[in-house]
């Protein structure tokens, strides 16, 4: 039973990694708030399980709890690694978006000296004959 709520946890775990990855991947803008959230959320859940299951581990008289932790550390470790690689395709993407921004930014204040010099220029009547 145990065994089964831990790797349901791990398994939303890396579904919610994977997921991140193609928004990543993607280059879609993503709800923040959201990211976050599901983030914490499964996280927590993680952490809570595993927390639970050491505690089974300790206590344990089953001859098989070291086999069982071993497998359970070798998924965590694949999880943090691929943690660590999401983490540096954020940074990434959060350096495209800044520089974006950047750009957007030079272009507005681009567009707003274009604008006052055009309208110093433009006559201020315009006549209907002739």
């Amino acid at each position: 039973m145990l065994q089964d709520k831990l790797d349901a946890a791990f398994t939303r775990f890396e579904q919610m990694q994977n997921a991140h990855f193609k928004w990543v991947e993607d280059g879609k803008t993503p709800d923040f708030k959201k990211l976050v959230f599901e983030r914490n959320h499964a996280f927590e859940e993680l952490k809570n399980v595993l927390h639970e299951c050491f505690r089974w581990i300790r206590n344990s008289k089953d001859k098989k709890a070291p086999k069982i932790a071993a497998d359970w550390r070798k998924r965590l470790q694949a999880d943090l690694q691929q943690e660590q690689q999401l983490s540096r395709k954020m940074a990434s993407y959060r350096v495209f978006l800044s520089d974006m921004l950047k750009n957007m930014h030079q272009g507005k204040k681009a567009l707003t000296g274009y604008g006052h010099a055009c309208s110093s220029a433009s006559p201020k009547y315009v006549s209907k004959k002739g």
